[in-house]
């Protein structure tokens, strides 16, 4: 599994008011790469 800039990008804007990460499964759907 590879994480790409684009996700990355998705994970850092999540970031609520309080400074907590919250992650849903939508910001997992284009993360895995075709071996």
């Amino acid at each position: 599994m590879k994480f790409n800039n684009d996700i990355l990008a998705v994970v850092q804007g999540t970031v609520d008011g309080q400074g907590a990460t919250t992650l849903t499964n939508a910001n997992f759907i284009t993360v895995s790469d075709a071996i």
